[in-house]
């Protein structure tokens, strides 16, 4: 997906003390579908990434459920639900 315009959530160290990697989250809007144009946004050969739609409701029970547990999701998912 290819969004028409991005906002910033906030950013996070996942492993402070450990490496200096920071973490940046947006929200994406405007969403549309790669088209013929759009030759950089199409995945590599060796990607598996799947975009889904998921409502609040979803995301809580995926959560509660352990179907979504590892924390940078889980931080995305706070920053998110902070900005609403």
């Amino acid at each position: 997906m290819i969004p028409s315009r991005l906002e910033h959530l906030g950013s996070f160290f996942p492993t402070p003390g450990y490496c200096d990697e920071e973490m940046h989250f947006y929200r994406a809007g405007g969403l549309r579908e790669p088209g013929a144009d759009d030759e950089a946004a199409h995945q590599d050969e060796d990607e598996d990434i799947e975009a889904g739609r998921f409502a609040r409701d979803e995301i809580r029970r995926m959560i509660a459920q352990g179907e979504i547990v590892d924390l940078k999701t889980l931080g995305g998912i706070a920053l998110l639900h902070n900005a609403l």
